[in-house]
């Protein structure tokens, strides 16, 4: 027994994240609590009676991201106005010496605005301020491109990107992104071309969650949704369809276990939705 917890103690040590030490490497992506140390001395110098409630109009698309997570830890939703508002702010930073020599450098102006986003958003409210720089990124790629379709692989290579999070995380935005551009089943489709299934599972979810209620319509008809979209964006289809089967229930694993037998019975995407 001894032996068996001496092993189980070697294993941890060497996995960072479960190291309980003040210095122990963060991990990636950051949780909110990586910015809530960050922004300490911001919070304190905008406090009202212990906490910060308010910011003059004139505050940045920051100033109010940093106050959304410190009033809502994850304020995953309400980030993804902020993180478009931050893109256009960059975008508007590059002044026209700035565009002169990004131009000269070879590095389009869209692109390097969104770099620039995306170090200012980081992880903040669980990616949903880098999701929606990458929305509006896209949006103004297609607005001066009509053949434009956010690229996955592009996007996720890039260095700004990928100091920030991973394929998977990365793949997710860009669902969000193609959700805003194109029908939802075009969307999918798109996600469903990665040759990777994990990443156009995650690239799924991100079409799921931008839709909203209307992916699933009024009915929320499940399994008649899931079965018929591209067969690598099943499983996230189950996912969601299960969280929105739970919203609300007094006992949410009750409701999904009931859903599960409700809509697991295809043999057709009865292993995509387990």
């Amino acid at each position: 027994m001894r032996g068996l917890l001496a092993l189980c103690a070697l294993a941890a040590a060497k996995v960072p994240w479960l190291d309980a030490g003040t210095d122990a490497p963060e991990r990636t992506p950051p949780a909110p609590e990586v910015y809530a140390r960050q922004d300490a001395t911001w919070r304190k110098s905008h406090e009202t009676r212990g906490r910060p409630t308010a910011l003059p109009k004139t505050a940045s698309a920051l100033d109010r991201l940093k106050l959304e997570q410190f009033q809502h830890a994850t304020c995953h939703s309400q980030a993804h106005q902020l993180g478009r508002e931050i893109f256009a702010e960059e975008a508007k930073k590059l002044d026209i010496a700035k565009v002169t020599a990004i131009l000269l450098l070879h590095v389009p102006v869209l692109d390097a605005s969104l770099d620039r986003a995306l170090k200012v958003c980081e992880y903040r409210c669980t990616g949903g301020c880098l999701h929606g720089a990458v929305g509006a990124y896209a949006y103004e790629q297609k607005r001066r491109d009509p053949t434009y379709r956010p690229d996955i692989e592009a996007l996720c290579r890039r260095d700004a990107m990928r100091a920030v999070v991973d394929k998977g995380e990365c793949a997710h935005a860009v669902g969000h992104a193609l959700a805003l551009l194109q029908p939802e089943a075009d969307a999918l489709e798109g996600c469903a071309a990665s040759p990777d299934y994990s990443v156009a599972h995650y690239c799924a979810g991100g079409v799921v969650m931008e839709r909203g209620g209307a992916f699933f319509g009024q009915d929320r008809n499940v399994r008649s949704k899931c079965e018929n979209v591209p067969p690598k964006t099943r499983a996230a289809c189950y996912y969601f369809g299960l969280r929105s089967k739970a919203s609300g229930a007094r006992n949410r694993t009750l409701a999904v276990d009931e859903t599960v037998r409700a809509v697991c019975t295809s043999g057709v995407t009865r292993k995509a939705c387990v």
